[in-house]
């Protein structure tokens, strides 16, 4: 899970018109990994309260991303919190 996390964070990046609509907030992403570990099935869980937000987060996790195969007995369904905050 923490390598996922890492390229969420590499990959990442805050919408221009997000970042001068001074909007910020957490999305929260569902999303299961196959046996080829691909991600598939991402959906919004919970929502920042903006929709440019939101529809990044979602592209986040639909780019293709080269993923490690998840260990025996782990959950192939994760929710991941995604933050976007102003500086």
């Amino acid at each position: 899970m923490r390598h996922v996390l890492g390229l969420l964070g590499k990959y990442k990046s805050y919408p221009k018109r997000a970042r001068r609509m001074r909007q910020q907030g957490v999305t929260w992403i569902f999303f299961k990994i196959n046996q080829s570990n691909q991600i598939t099935e991402v959906s919004l869980n919970k929502s920042s309260g903006y929709g440019l937000l939101d529809k990044a987060s979602l592209n986040l996790l639909r780019r293709p991303l080269s993923l490690p195969a998840l260990p025996t007995g782990i959950s192939n369904e994760f929710v991941v919190s995604i933050r976007y905050a102003l500086e």
